[in-house]
């Protein structure tokens, strides 16, 4: 049956219906499925769920804030929890709306507005490097899979740093080779062919290693980091996680 013209509620309540099972769960849109679909230029199994277009970080990342219960507004001193989305992926974007709506959070999604791409109403266009928000701003700041674009990285550490509270928090996620003990850049890499050969994306500037974590810290945080690893083998399956996913929770 063809859905191609059908309203997106119809197509997410026939995909539901079919795909309805119990070997994966989806901690993003809340749905109980058979599989998640393979996904990547090279395919990965069990990592894109249909329903919300959810990956295997965007999963990781909505387990991390309802395990530490970063959403609740007894993380702010101010009542309700301000939250920074830093290009938000849909999956993610859906939930934090809700709470919005209700509420619960305020929240600012945010991007480098670039043509050719379409933004919800609501997002507004930054420069991660410059942002015009004032010191000490927010509770929260997600930013996942942005600073490999950016040439100057640490200054978009720096500015995330500022914006946050006293003891708020950055969920930071980044392309990380957990083979590499420091991080390759290569600034003569400047056509699509070569970035893509060397970093893994045609516009990507880096590939990090594991000396991420003491990038972070010299901007002025404490650093945890959360990963598959948390959970067991079936869990990790259930959830449709990636080993080489790692989660850095930067606190001010």
């Amino acid at each position: 049956m063809a859905t191609k013209w059908l309203p997106k509620s119809v197509k997410e309540f026939i995909l539901k219906k079919t795909l309805k099972g119990n070997y994966v769960f989806c901690p993003c849109c809340q749905n109980n499925l058979v599989t998640f679909f393979p996904y990547g230029t090279v395919a990965r199994s069990n990592a894109y769920c249909p329903i919300c277009s959810s990956l295997e970080r965007h999963r990781l990342t909505w387990l991390f804030l309802e395990q530490e219960n970063l959403l609740q507004s007894k993380n702010s001193k101010e009542g309700k929890l301000k939250v920074l989305h830093v290009a938000p992926e849909p999956a993610l974007f859906r939930r934090l709306i809700e709470l919005d709506k209700k509420n619960i959070i305020d929240y600012t999604p945010c991007d480098k507005f670039e043509e050719g791409y379409q933004y919800p109403k609501i997002t507004k266009n930054y420069d991660l490097t410059a942002l015009p928000e004032k010191d000490n701003s927010f509770d929260l700041v997600l930013c996942s899979h942005v600073l490999e674009h950016i040439p100057d990285d640490t200054k978009a550490l720096e500015e995330i740093y500022r914006v946050l509270k006293p003891n708020g928090k950055a969920i930071l996620l980044v392309p990380l080779d957990q083979k590499l003990e420091k991080t390759y850049e290569d600034w003569s890499l400047t056509s699509p062919e070569e970035r893509l050969k060397a970093f893994g994306q045609t516009d990507h500037v880096r590939m990090y290693g594991t000396d991420f974590d003491a990038k972070i810290k010299n901007v002025g945080f404490e650093v945890e980091q959360f990963s598959s690893k948390n959970f067991n083998s079936e869990q990790q399956f259930k959830y449709g996680l990636l080993d080489e996913d790692i989660l850095f929770c930067a606190t001010k």
